[in-house]
């Protein structure tokens, strides 16, 4: 049988001996790399384990020792243990109550002292189902509306009995009709409270920033210059321990756009403004508009700093489960599979993220890494044998 397809080969390409070894070994390589078990819960990032001194108070408002939130088993071992997750509100306003009870379960049982929601919680005022903005009669019922979102979100979550830490996206604290911005900026102030501020949980601080940004004319994603000069001082205090960072959009993909209109991502600075600042005490950044057709995450490290961006999507929800203490810090994503989030117009291509592919380490679904890759692989094995015979 091998005598038949090296004669096959031999034909389809050429004679020599030299091609037909290589087409040998490439063929076994894709069979053996098919055999491989795909990741079981995804990617998991580097252990990094690093110390920080106190010194003195300045700078951001880090919260005094008596405002510090703990449990008792944090302030005992000094760690933490928390889960983020983000763009939710697809699952929460138009999912199954079964896969909510699931979601929960799930993190559950990973026992984190903090959820952490990095943005897109409640819909806004976005209709789920019909993909579209969601007209009201007057500004009252929005603000009824946006209310009655958050009473339920809160509803959800307090069923874990853990504190719910959150960063703002632009279904939370603004919206897509500019005459109902400042109603879901004062909703949210009221009913989560600032949109970028510190906590302290046991030995770590958690900075969370509000990327969405907007005007009478145009809403777009960014930081503004106070919150870069508040962030660069609370990171360069002598106070700040180990610290992460939250917010909702991935400023630091150059030539993102995350939909038609908003401001291109080169322009957002994070480069040049704040990522200079992060490498001595914050190690980790998670973002969370990843998601509406995928679960996914992407996750990649600069300078020393570990970037990820995860969210939920039509097809489940992803979530990142954080464990930070003396061995270091790990992060594990998790994936759930979802099935009964299907808006009508969730598959819309205005709606995707633009993320150069040479950007992404890590891409959305375990489930189809190794046929990804053997999908991959194989015009790259073509390649060769074309390549070979032309040269030979």
């Amino acid at each position: 049988m091998w005598k038949q397809i090296n004669k096959t080969l031999s034909v389809f390409f050429t004679g020599r001996k030299t091609v037909l070894r290589i087409g040998k070994a490439w063929l076994v390589l894709l069979f053996l790399l098919s055999l491989l078990p795909g990741p079981a819960k995804g990617v998991q990032a580097p252990d990094h384990g690093f110390a920080l001194k106190r010194i003195s108070r300045q700078g951001l408002n880090l919260p005094k020792e008596s405002d510090t939130v703990d449990n008792e088993q944090s302030s005992l071992r000094r760690g933490v243990s928390f889960v983020v997750l983000s763009h939710i509100y697809p699952l929460l306003f138009g999912g199954a109550p079964s896969d909510m009870d699931r979601m929960l379960n799930e993190i559950r049982n990973c026992s984190p002292d903090i959820l952490i929601l990095t943005g897109d919680i409640i819909k806004g005022s976005w209709n789920v189902r019909e993909w579209k903005p969601e007209m009201f009669e007057d500004n009252e019922a929005l603000r009824e509306s946006l209310n009655a979102q958050w009473d339920y979100v809160y509803s959800v979550f307090e069923r874990l009995n853990i504190p719910v830490w959150i960063a703002p996206g632009n279904h939370d604290i603004s919206s897509y009709i500019p005459g109902y911005r400042e109603i879901t900026r004062d909703v949210f102030s009221h009913r989560v409270g600032e949109p970028f501020h510190a906590k302290r949980f046991g030995d770590y601080d958690f900075i969370f920033l509000n990327t969405v940004l907007s005007d009478a004319e145009k809403e777009t994603y960014g930081l503004d210059e106070k919150q870069i000069q508040w962030l660069r001082g609370g990171i360069g205090s002598p106070l700040l321990k180990t610290g992460f960072v939250f917010l909702h959009h991935p400023l630091w993909y150059g030539g993102l756009q995350i939909q038609p209109g908003n401001v291109n991502m080169e322009a957002s600075g994070w480069m040049q403004e704040v990522h200079p600042y992060l490498r001595e005490k914050v190690k980790y950044v998670f973002a969370g508009d990843g998601g509406d057709r995928w679960n996914f995450l992407f996750y990649e490290i600069r300078d020393d700093v570990h970037y990820y961006v995860n969210g939920s999507g039509r097809s489940g929800v992803s979530f990142l489960h954080v464990v930070a203490g003396e061995d270091g810090i790990q992060v594990k994503p998790h994936f759930l599979d979802i099935q009964s989030v299907k808006p009508q117009r969730m598959d819309t291509e205005k709606n995707l993220m633009r993320v150069g592919l040479k950007k992404i380490v890590f891409v959305f679904h375990n489930k189809f890494f190794w046929l990804g890759v053997i999908a991959a692989c194989i015009p790259l094995g073509l390649t060769i044998f074309i390549l070979m015979r032309k040269t030979g």
